[in-house]
């Protein structure tokens, strides 16, 4: 079942106040932004949990902190090992059950 327009929204606004109580550092400015601009994204997370509000809040607030944590808004062209990348390091190939693309990780090329 589709997540509605309300559902979205009630999680942004309980995300968000989440995150005014924590301060606005315990997340990536990024990731912020993209909370107040992007239903899509906030959409995964209720599609994933059944439409579980609550399940859906931790699940994203456990992505926003590892995603501060490990830099992901950081990772480009500049701070890519490209060695790994041309040598076929890491590679899509097929799908999950969810539909979703899989990276692989060739540890023989690293």
């Amino acid at each position: 079942m589709e997540p509605s327009q309300l559902e979205i929204n009630e999680l942004r606004k309980t995300v968000l106040e989440k995150i005014s109580n924590a301060g606005e550092n315990a997340i990536h400015p990024k990731d912020l932004k993209r909370i107040k601009e992007e239903d899509d994204w906030l959409r995964r997370f209720l599609l994933h949990t059944e439409l579980k509000q609550t399940e859906a809040l931790q699940m994203l607030w456990t992505t926003l902190q590892w995603r501060k944590e490990y830099g992901t808004n950081e990772i480009n062209e500049h701070t890519v090992r490209m060695d790994v990348l041309i040598l076929g390091g890491f590679f899509p190939r097929g799908k999950d059950i969810d539909d979703c693309t899989l990276l692989y990780s060739n540890v023989k090329s690293m």
